[in-house]
């Protein structure tokens, strides 16, 4: 499950300090990047992470939790942009998501 900001939200002023077409297209970028590295990483994620939560800037977990609320919480208080960042989860196996 993955929790990201889109073009639209980004245009919409809801991501922070972007306000212009550059910022927002490099926003994009680095979400798309992060998702990559994600995705490349999978496994050694899984391994970490499983059951969790977590938050990820600059192909770099920033900080994970045993819930998305708690995690928002924690990034916010170190002064990241909740917007800015690709959050996923990797559910424990044998558990599916219904989507």
């Amino acid at each position: 499950m993955t929790l990201e900001t889109t073009e639209d939200e980004a245009r919409g002023g809801k991501m922070g300090n972007i306000s212009t077409d550059a910022e927002v297209l490099e926003a994009i970028e680095k979400t798309e990047k992060n998702r990559k590295w994600i995705a490349r990483n999978y496994d050694k994620l899984r391994t970490q992470y499983e059951g969790r939560v977590f938050a990820v800037k600059d192909e770099n977990v920033l900080e994970s939790s045993d819930n998305v609320e708690h995690l928002l919480e924690n990034v916010s208080k170190k002064g990241e942009d909740t917007a800015l960042l690709v959050i996923e989860s990797i559910p424990r196996k044998g558990v599916a998501y219904i989507l």
